[in-house]
């Protein structure tokens, strides 16, 4: 029987937290059952730096999106910014958009 390949539909690998041992952790991905990583933006850097960290893995996609808790620090021209992120090849979602239901205030 093959091991199941795990899909992680939402990951935050860019988060400063894994910033001490990111590359050892999603080189170990692989060998644990992960198939496929999509990164979940919620502003702009986190975008950007979800498709820079997609470029080096060929596992890895990512989103690009501005979360409403995010909305408030956005420049004006975010939406152009998007369509121009969208363009990017690993890039295969929008999102995080805040479709949660799981806070208050967000139904």
């Amino acid at each position: 029987m093959n091991e199941p390949l795990i899909f992680d539909s939402h990951a935050h690998y860019t988060d400063p937290a894994f910033d001490p041992d990111r590359e050892q952790v999603l080189a170990a991905l692989p060998e644990q059952g992960v198939a496929r990583v999509m990164l979940a933006a919620s502003d702009l850097v986190s975008a950007r730096a979800g498709i820079q960290l997609a470029a080096q893995y060929d596992y890895i996609y990512t989103s690009v999106g501005i979360h409403p808790e995010e909305a408030g620090r956005v420049p004006a021209d975010y939406l152009e910014t998007l369509e121009q992120l969208l363009a990017c090849r690993k890039v295969h979602a929008i999102g995080e958009i805040g479709l949660d239901y799981h806070y208050p205030g967000y139904d």
